[in-house]
C-alpha cells in the first residue's frame, strides 16, 4: 500500500474519479463528502470540512498521510451566496491545513481554477505574471490560497500541490461551473440534439478531459519535492488550432453530428 489518503468532496465532480484512479495505483482510500454515497465502492464517511473535530478523528481513525482537498463552492453556483463560498472554500481549507499541521501530514493536493485570472489578463497566454483580478468569489478564494500555498511551502510547513484546471470535461453532471455548459453542449451532441448558446460565435474555451486532469494530478502527487518547479499555464485550447475551436466551429454550423463522430468519440470514450 503507497499511502492512506482522504478525498474531500469525493462525490463531487472530479472527486469520484480521483478515488478510481488512486485505489488502482494501490493506494488505500477514504472517500468524504456531506452527501450520500451511491457510486462510490469504497470506505465512505460523512464530512463538513467546516467541522475539524470531525477532521482530527477521521484522520487518526483511518491513518491518514495525504489528503486531495476536493470540497468545494464551484463558481457560477458560488455567485448565487458569495459569502458562504468563500467560507466553504477558504475556511474549509484552513481546516484542512490546521488538520494537517496537527497531524503531521505533509502532502496535500489542492486544485486552482483559471478563475484567478480577469478581463485584464492575456488569456491568448496567460503565464504567472499575468494581472489576477478575478470576477468571481470562486477565483477570488482560489487566488487567496494560492498565495496561501506558496507560504506554507516556503516555510516549509506543508507540502501542497496544485494545478491550475481549466474547465473539466467528464461525464458526471456539472456542478455549477462557470464552463458547465459546454458539458451540456457535448451531451446534446452527443444525443444529435440542437444546442442554443449564449456565447458568441468566434469565442474560445479552455477545457480539459478529467483523465488528463487526474494523470497530472496524481504524478504531481507521486513526485519528489525536489524534482518539481513552477510552471508557467498555458492556456493552448483558446489557439484557433485547438480542440475547443473545431467543436465551437461546428456548432456554428449546427453540424452536431460531425462534433459527435470526430470530437465525441474520444471524449465519451468512457462514458
Amino acid at each position: 500500500m503507497k499511502n492512506r489518503i482522504l478525498i474531500t468532496g469525493a462525490l463531487g465532480q472530479l472527486g469520484e474519479f480521483f478515488v478510481k484512479s488512486l485505489i488502482s495505483n494501490n493506494n488505500y482510500v477514504l472517500a468524504t463528502d456531506i452527501k450520500e454515497n451511491k457510486i462510490l465502492d469504497c470506505d465512505f464517511e460523512y464530512f463538513d470540512i467546516l467541522d475539524e473535530k470531525r477532521g482530527d478523528f477521521l484522520i487518526k481513525k483511518y491513518k491518514i498521510n495525504q489528503i486531495y482537498n476536493f470540497a468545494a463552492i464551484l463558481s457560477a453556483k458560488g455567485e448565487q451566496n458569495p459569502l458562504s463560498t468563500w467560507e466553504i472554500n477558504n475556511t474549509g481549507f484552513t481546516n484542512i491545513a490546521k488538520l494537517c499541521l496537527k497531524n503531521n501530514i505533509k502532502r496535500i493536493f489542492w486544485p486552482s481554477s483559471i478563475a484567478v485570472f480577469g478581463r485584464n489578463s492575456n488569456l491568448n497566454l496567460a503565464t504567472n505574471d499575468e494581472p489576477m483580478l478575478p470576477e468571481t468569489m470562486y477565483g477570488v478564494s482560489k487566488l487567496a490560497w494560492e498565495k496561501s500555498m506558496f507560504y506554507f511551502n516556503y516555510k516549509k510547513l506543508l507540502d501542497i500541490r496544485s494545478i491550475r484546471f481549466p474547465g473539466i470535461v467528464s461525464n458526471s453532471k456539472p456542478g455549477g461551473g462557470t464552463t458547465d455548459y459546454i458539458v451540456d453542449m457535448l451531451y446534446y451532441a452527443k444525443q444529435k440534439k440542437d444546442y442554443t448558446c449564449f456565447l458568441k460565435q468566434d469565442t474560445f474555451l479552455p477545457m480539459l478531459h478529467v483523465d488528463d486532469a487526474v494523470d497530472a494530478s496524481i504524478k504531481l502527487m507521486d513526485c519528489e519535492l525536489n524534482k518539481i518547479s513552477l510552471n508557467q499555464l498555458v492556456l493552448e485550447s483558446q489557439t484557433p488550432g485547438g480542440t475547443n475551436a473545431y467543436v465551437l466551429k461546428q456548432l456554428k454550423k449546427k453540424k452536431f453530428y460531425k462534433v459527435q463522430q470526430k470530437v465525441l468519440n474520444s471524449i465519451f470514450k468512457k462514458f
